[in-house]
């Protein structure tokens, strides 16, 4: 993507009274990825602030949200390097051009990656981006994985972790009630469990463990029975990044 592509598309953007991109870095001549995650956090700062006024800003607060706005988009120029460098900046311009639906997963991806301070699921989102932005085939599963990992931060991957490792004890113990993955299972805050029950990479129902052997459903752990087969292949992708 061209410098001056994305200096159009900041300047055309209403900023908030006293907030200015040329007062958001120092330096003079910004990398086009650090323009574009600087105008994506500041899109969702305007919302944030619009009730607060920023002229009105105590000045302690303004300092400590600047800092936030700095980490941001530190992790965003870091997705869109990463993902440039595979694609090539002249490529990657022409797909969100043309392409909605891929031009989609990269403002959403950024986001996620912006609001996240999880490395791997950081590092994961922008392979997973490149691979899309380039591809000849459908981005169905691209467009899943993103949008899973959008749900899912360190406190859910950490969990989905656990009971995937207490599953797999499970499935050769399973009792007479499930009582290991149970067990597992309700050491997890109740909307992490519905996270991951939303982001589908935990399975749900009663299930035959062996002839004649169902597993129990239970209410307090949303009828969760184990981790599924698209939950076991993103930790496993989460783990390759960072390995």
């Amino acid at each position: 993507m061209s410098t001056s592509y994305t200096h159009e598309v900041v300047e055309n953007c209403s900023l908030p009274a006293g907030l200015t991109i040329s007062a958001m870095s120092d330096n003079p001549d910004p990398k086009w990825t650090e323009t574009a995650a600087k105008f994506i956090s500041t899109v969702g700062a305007e919302v944030l602030l619009a009730p607060l006024g920023v002229p009105g800003l105590a000045a302690g607060t303004a300092v400590v949200f600047e800092h936030v706005l700095m980490r941001k988009r530190a992790k965003g120029s870091e997705h869109l390097e990463f993902i440039a460098d595979q694609v090539g900046e002249e490529d990657l311009l022409g797909i969100v051009q043309s392409d909605d639906e891929r031009s989609e997963m990269l403002w959403s991806s950024t986001q996620a990656s912006m609001a996240s301070n999880h490395e791997g699921k950081r590092r994961y989102l922008a392979r997973v981006v490149a691979n899309a932005m380039t591809s000849t085939e459908p981005i169905d599963r691209e467009q899943l994985i993103v949008a899973a990992l959008g749900e899912l931060d360190g406190p859910h991957i950490r969990a989905l972790a656990s009971i995937r490792k207490a599953d797999d004890a499970n499935q050769l113990d399973p009792g007479s009630g499930d009582e290991i993955l149970q067990a597992e299972l309700k050491r997890h805050p109740f909307p992490i469990l519905a996270a991951l029950a939303r982001s589908g990479v935990v399975r749900q129902g009663s299930e035959e463990r062996s002839s004649g052997l169902w597993s129990i459903a239970h209410a307090d752990t949303l009828s969760i029975t184990g981790v599924s087969p698209f939950g076991r292949e993103l930790l496993d992708n989460l783990a390759s990044v960072v390995g």
